[in-house]
């Protein structure tokens, strides 16, 4: 059920990029398993997944991406000092100097990315390994036993998966009591924008929250769909939490 300062069940940390990455890179680090997610309009879609809807129930921090849940938030009441988008986060992660401080596990959604953050970690000096997950994380147990093992072994401070959602938050969240102490944050295309493997919309776009917009004009096929699927599934949510609300509503 939901409370008063939430949103879709979940509570939204009052943080600004900043602050997050100082939080991830310059307080003691954590001494339990600790998932931060960004939550956007496919994600109030993926929330219908019991899983997906655990690993948000179970996530240490929480801060909001899309612009419409930041909208809704203020709606609600909300104070949330802005965005937190997965590009502003790990790019101010990425270029902070206390990264270089950080141990560093990269799972990687290909050969590609893997290869090119491999030459951006040696480059910037960073103590850093990536491993490949397989095309199907969810569903290959030797797989998940293998990765769990390599993650364990590296002891790692900070978790970076590449792999999109629902997939990275499923993983983790599953295997949350076997993985080390560290922060993981699920940030797939905001790496590749970062190490340019992908593009990202210009400033006067993303300032007025038209990313999916860009994105979809340049990526129709891949896009398409999901962005459909949202259209049709959050007003639903929006609907559900409202009541929620109403009916906590003193």
């Amino acid at each position: 059920m939901s409370e008063p300062h939430q949103i879709f069940g979940f509570a939204p940390a009052p943080l600004t990029t900043a602050e997050v990455v100082r939080r991830l890179l310059l307080d003691p680090p954590p001494t339990a398993f600790s998932l931060l997610v960004t939550p956007n309009l496919d994600h109030v879609r993926l929330l219908r997944d019991p899983e997906f809807a655990a690993a948000y129930g179970a996530a240490s921090l929480i801060c909001v991406d899309g612009f419409p849940i930041l909208l809704y938030a203020a709606l609600r009441g909300l104070d949330l000092p802005g965005r937190v988008t997965g590009c502003d986060l790990f790019r101010g992660l990425a270029r902070h100097p206390a990264l270089r401080a950080r141990r560093l596990f990269f799972v990687a959604e290909s050969l590609i990315s893997a290869a090119v953050i491999q030459a951006w970690a040696r480059e910037k000096g960073l103590i850093a390994t990536v491993e490949i997950a397989p095309p199907d994380l969810r569903l290959d147990q030797a797989a998940s036993r293998h990765l769990l093992a390599r993650i364990g072994a590296f002891r790692p401070d900070l978790l970076v998966m590449t792999l999109g959602a629902p997939v990275s938050e499923i993983f983790l969240h599953r295997h949350r009591a076997v993985l080390p102490p560290c922060w993981a944050i699920c940030v797939g295309q905001a790496v590749r924008v970062e190490l340019g493997l992908a593009e990202r919309a210009p400033a006067r776009i993303s300032r007025l929250g038209l990313e999916w917009l860009w994105r979809l004009r340049r990526e129709p096929r891949r896009l398409g769909l999901r962005y459909a699927r949202d259209l049709v599934a959050v007003p639903g949510a929006v609907l559900r939490d409202l009541v929620r609300g109403s009916a906590l509503a003193p």
